[in-house]
């Protein structure tokens, strides 16, 4: 995987609110009452199956406003149109996180401006590790939650569904925000190290391929061996993992 270079993506931030290093968009005072963003235009139907890890962070600085209940929040995303989260669309997504009255620090996974959302309550200056995936043409984005670097101690899987299984992405946001013009609150936090997995699939289909095989051993396991007969290396999946699928019938 290679880490999104932010420094190659276009910074929407009138009030220079944004500190972006190749690798980390940093907010500071992002007000829910002006637009900050950072994207990159892939082209459109660029994105379709998601792979996506990142990392997550809100400071205990950050200020909600009580009245009414208005969360600071900042975060990535994918959409479809160049605007903060306020002008997503139903089937844009975008993984939020930040400071509310009510249980104070969360992480939201949403689609649209709040059209669905699933939420997980955190806590302030905690570096979350994230994984966003969602499979070839699904109705459903899940983003898993780690605690650490190595992503091996799940703290809690989230889940939205209503995506719509023909709908793929054309622009990654590094970092969005949400102008719902409301005064009074500032998120302090940032995304880092945003990597984006492509679907690179090889795909071999034998049909009518019949293999006599003995289980000479009566071990009922069936040993393969794949072997990359190219120059060319090629990365094992999106998990670093090969799957092979293999039917078979018994012997008269």
């Amino acid at each position: 995987m290679a880490t999104e270079v932010f420094t190659n993506y276009t910074e929407v931030d009138a009030n220079n609110k944004l500190t972006v290093t190749s690798s980390r968009a940093t907010g500071a005072n992002v007000g829910r009452d002006e637009e900050v963003y950072l994207y990159k235009d892939f082209g459109p139907n660029y994105f379709n199956n998601l792979y996506v890890t990142f990392e997550l962070y809100v400071a205990s600085t950050s200020v909600y406003a009580i009245e009414p209940n208005i969360a600071a929040v900042g975060g990535m995303g994918f959409a479809n149109v160049v605007d903060d989260v306020s002008g997503f669309s139903a089937t844009d997504i975008n993984v939020m996180i930040g400071t509310e009255p009510i249980n104070a620090f969360k992480l939201w996974l949403e689609r649209g401006p709040g059209a669905a959302s699933d939420v997980y309550i955190g806590a302030a200056d905690t570096i979350y590790y994230c994984l966003l995936e969602r499979a070839v043409d699904s109705d459903t984005v899940t983003l898993k939650i780690y605690s650490d670097a190595a992503r091996t101690t799940l703290l809690d899987t989230l889940t939205i569904s209503g995506v719509g299984v023909t709908t793929q992405w054309r622009y990654c946001y590094g970092f969005v925000n949400w102008d719902g013009g409301y005064a009074g609150t500032e998120f302090d936090g940032y995304v880092q190290n945003l990597n984006i997995v492509l679907p690179n699939i090889y795909l071999m289909n034998l049909k009518g391929l019949k293999i006599p095989y003995e289980d000479k051993d009566e071990s009922k396991e069936l040993h393969v061996l794949l072997k990359n007969l190219s120059p060319t290396s090629k990365e094992a999946g999106a998990a670093g993992e090969v799957v092979i699928e293999i039917k078979y019938e018994l012997a008269a």
